[in-house]
This record gives structure tokens, C-alpha cells and sequence, in this order.
């Protein structure tokens, strides 16, 4: 039994059974023995891999996109660069070294960069790779100033309840323990407080979340838009119209497992339900557009043609590069899994890729 599972058994043995919110925010943000503050969880010989880990071209397409947006802006003032959950820098620092390469003014207008993150082994990994960024270990920190902000594979990793449907009624799915300390899902004896929301027509047995943190976090952020000008890039796990099971996911070593299985230990996430994020940034009086699948996204940037340069001055590497492109864009990999949305202030023309 390793820490996490100890801690989460003991608080069960305690109080009863503990909502899915309060499990991952133990297993993964745990101060001590949580598993993106004590893990290496990124990279090919780790438990998963992001699209900017993938290509070096992901994140230069997105700095180039950034160009073009402020390039088209009606308003332009000074600025930052924040991305939300770096991990590695490796989409940041490729980003801003597009940025660098085209002379249209934004690289000379944003102030400083920053980065949203609580790990100290990704502080320290983003400290070596981006000279003078500025860490801060929560969203509401964001400086007050006009934001271009960059949010990949994000929003997944937020804590969310879930809600099951019995007897025609939702109740809340909660996490217990059997006689022999196994961690089991349960559920609330009476109906959640959230039942004329959910669903009406919903099948016995079928699962849904309400992500309170990331609604949280939009509610936020797209007000901090509208006030001082930017947008927020979100690219990320898009959950499906047709996903009645909940989107919760588990993965170790690159296969997908039991979410109870290895608090602390394995990477948890929940697709994003995009139609609501659209919805609490359009209330609040931003311009969203989008959601659009990430294959046809950097497809309208140029992918393509950013591969076959490569390709080009690297021969050697075309299958390489060709097979990079291929888990990007190509639909049975990440390119239909992933959507892309753009929450923007007033001034942002319609960007490229949407």
C-alpha cells in the first residue's frame, strides 16, 4: 500500500466515503506524495505524452498562431504569455522560439512570460529551459494585463464529481472501501442537490460529471479576458456526446488502467466537456470559437508544410517526422480525440485554424 492509498483509506475509515474531486485531488496534488508535485509523469519512457513532447512543431505552430492573432488585433498594448500546466516547458519555450522568428512587433510587446505550475521538479526543468519566466502556482495570480494564454492538456487533469444515474434519479458516485481495504465506487444514498441539471433523459446506470474546478477556473479567466483584452487557447481531451460511462481515465506506462488501482502512482483525468466552458465564457461576454477538432486545427496552420520543410533539410528523419505529424493529426490517434477552442476578448478578429 503506498502513501496516497494509506491516507485516502485512513480519511475513508474516518469520515465515509469521499467524493471523486477530494480522490484526485489527493492522488494528484497531494503537498508531498502527490502525483504530478512527486512524479515524472511526462515523456515517452514515463506514463504518457503530450502533443508538444511529440513534435517540436506543435508548439511552434501555436507561436506563430499567437503572432498572427495580435498581429490582427485592433487594440494593441502590452502583454504576457502565461501557459497553464507546462510540465516540461516544452510548448512554451518552442513557442516563444517562433515567436522570436517573425518580426511583426509581438515579441517586442509582451512584457514577460509566465507559467502556471505547483511542481518543483517542472519548476525546475521550466527555470533551465526559459530564462526569466515567471512561476506562479495558481490561475488567480495571473498578472491584471492584456493575456495570451495557452492551456494544453490542462483542464483534464481537474478535479470533478461525478453522478450516477439509479432509479431515476442522480446521486453522487463515491469512492469507499470493501472488507478487505480495496478502494470501491458507491454511491450517495440520496439524490444529489444537482438533479434537475443532470440529464432527464439519461439511461439507468449512465455516468456524468460537473467540473466545478474547471468552471471555476472559466468563470474566471474569461472575465479576466473581457477586462484586459487576450484570449485562452485550450486544446485538450474532448468528452463525447455518446460517453454515457463518465470520462474518467486512468493511465500507467502508456496503457490505460483502474482508477483506483494506484492513487498517487498512475495519471487520472476526465474528458473536458467543452459545450459547458463555451457556454460560461459566452455569458460572461467573450468571443469563443470553436470547438473544432485539433487535427483539422493544425492542419489550417500548416502542418503539413512545416513537416515537409523539416523533411527537407532532414531526409533521414522523414519517418520519423512523418510518423510525429501522423499521432497529431491523424483521427484514430489524437487528432479527433483532441478539440481546440479560443475564448477571446472583443478586439480579436476570428483567428486563424477556426
Amino acid at each position: 500500500m503506498n502513501k496516497i492509498q494509506s491516507i485516502i483509506i485512513n480519511k475513508i475509515k474516518k469520515n465515509g466515503p469521499i467524493s471523486l474531486s477530494e480522490f484526485m485531488t489527493l492522488s494528484l496534488y497531494h503537498k508531498d506524495y502527490g502525483y504530478y508535485i512527486s512524479g515524472k509523469p511526462i515523456g515517452a519512457k514515463a506514463d504518457f505524452i503530450t502533443s508538444p513532447e511529440i513534435s517540436q512543431v506543435f508548439g511552434e505552430l501555436i507561436g506563430i498562431w499567437l503572432c498572427d492573432v495580435w498581429q490582427k488585433m485592433s487594440h494593441k498594448k502590452d502583454n504576457i504569455i502565461v501557459e497553464l500546466g507546462p510540465g516540461n516547458g516544452t510548448l512554451i519555450s518552442d513557442a516563444l522560439r517562433a515567436i522570436k522568428t517573425i518580426s511583426n512587433g509581438f515579441e517586442k510587446n509582451h512584457t514577460s512570460v509566465y507559467c502556471v505550475e505547483k511542481s518543483d521538479y517542472f519548476i525546475k526543468k521550466i527555470s533551465k529551459k526559459i530564462t526569466g519566466c515567471n512561476i506562479i502556482d495558481d490561475v488567480y495570480k495571473i498578472p491584471k494585463k492584456m493575456s495570451f494564454i495557452i492551456a494544453n492538456e490542462f483542464f483534464d487533469a481537474l478535479p470533478a464529481n461525478q453522478y450516477i444515474k439509479i432509479n431515476n434519479s442522480w446521486k453522487e458516485r463515491l469512492i469507499s472501501i470493501n472488507d478487505t481495504n480495496q478502494l470501491i465506487f458507491c454511491s450517495s444514498r440520496n439524490s444529489t442537490k444537482y438533479n434537475s441539471i443532470l440529464p432527464k433523459d439519461s439511461s439507468e446506470g449512465e455516468i456524468r460529471e460537473i467540473p466545478n474546478t474547471s468552471i471555476s477556473i472559466i468563470n474566471y479567466l474569461s472575465k479576466h479576458i473581457c477586462n484586459y483584452g487576450g484570449l485562452l487557447l485550450l486544446i485538450d481531451y474532448a468528452k463525447d456526446d455518446n460517453d454515457i460511462n463518465g470520462g474518467l481515465r486512468a493511465i500507467k506506462k502508456h496503457t490505460f488502467s483502474d482508477p483506483l488501482s494506484e492513487p498517487g502512482k498512475q495519471d487520472l483525468s476526465i474528458k473536458v466537456d467543452f459545450n459547458i466552458l463555451k457556454d460560461i465564457a459566452e455569458k460572461n461576454g467573450a468571443k469563443v470559437f470553436g470547438p473544432l477538432d485539433q487535427s483539422d486545427f493544425l492542419q489550417k496552420l500548416g502542418i503539413e508544410s512545416r513537416i515537409n520543410k523539416l523533411i527537407k533539410h532532414n531526409p533521414n528523419y522523414k519517418n520519423q517526422l512523418n510518423s510525429q505529424k501522423d499521432r497529431l493529426i491523424n483521427k484514430i490517434h489524437m487528432g479527433k480525440l483532441f478539440k481546440v477552442i479560443a475564448i477571446c476578448s472583443k478586439n480579436v478578429i476570428k483567428p486563424i485554424g477556426f
